[in-house]
């Protein structure tokens, strides 16, 4: 498995495990429960939540990557 995503919450892995899916690519999200503990462990992107897929979809994923953080910085700059 590779990790194609850091996440800055646990809600933003899902959302893009969820978009991943939808194009027929397996992810699974880990260290969700790291973020939880962030007041006793420093948040960077070893403890943040990150998106793995199978290093066969790590191609395509990474396409579905880049579409979304594109969105999403679109909407944050349109707030």
């Amino acid at each position: 498995m590779t990790q194609v995503f850091s996440a800055r919450d646990p809600v933003e892995a899902h959302l893009l495990r969820a978009v991943l899916e939808s194009e027929d690519i397996e992810a699974t999200v880990m260290g969700e429960f790291l973020y939880l503990a962030r007041g006793g462990v420093p948040f960077d992107n070893h403890t943040a939540p990150t998106v793995w897929v199978s290093d066969e979809d790590v191609d395509r994923a990474r396409t579905v990557v880049e579409g979304f953080v594109r969105r999403r910085d679109l909407t944050i700059e349109g707030d």
